[in-house]
């Protein structure tokens, strides 16, 4: 009965954390959602010690991701992300190498700019976004074979983009 009760109240705590939105300070911060498969609420990440975002178990946000002035950050995988309910917005993160929404399908606008060692950046699987901007990254190639719905699309100072 006891260890009963320790499970639920486990369960709440994990419910809990998947129903607010985060700004993260720390990557500890980060990690407190890595269970989650759904988040309700925005993920902020500003001016950060995060240096890498990893959420595989992740399949939808109701919200946004703001990523701004996080000179220590270096990859973005949300992999298992399926649906972006509002908007991505990256910004000023000048470390950032790597990334990667390889099962995203669905997202409000998408904005990635001031990135300039983003190499990687993998989208394979979006078919539907409100508006995409891509601005001064070092990307070589963008695959985005699969978009059928965009309202927007701009990429300036991709010099490295074939």
């Amino acid at each position: 009965m006891i260890s009963f009760s320790f499970l639920l109240l486990g369960l709440s705590f994990v419910s809990a954390q998947c129903n607010k939105g985060l700004f993260a300070r720390s990557q500890a911060d980060m990690d407190s959602v890595s269970n989650c498969s759904k988040l309700v609420g925005d993920i902020y990440v500003s001016g950060s010690s995060v240096t890498s975002i990893n959420l595989p178990n992740l399949e939808e946000i109701e919200g946004s991701i703001y990523l701004s002035r996080n000179i220590g950050l270096t990859s973005v995988k949300l992999d298992g992300l399926k649906k972006l309910s509002e908007f991505l917005y990256m910004l000023n993160n000048s470390a950032v190498v790597e990334v990667s929404f390889k099962s995203l399908t669905t997202s409000g606008d998408f904005y990635i700019s001031q990135s300039p060692s983003l190499s990687k950046l993998d989208l394979s699987s979006l078919s539907q976004v409100s508006d995409f901007d891509l601005v001064s990254s070092s990307i070589g190639s963008l695959n985005v074979d699969n978009l059928s719905t965009v309202g927007n699309i701009t990429i300036i100072s991709n010099f490295n983009l074939n």
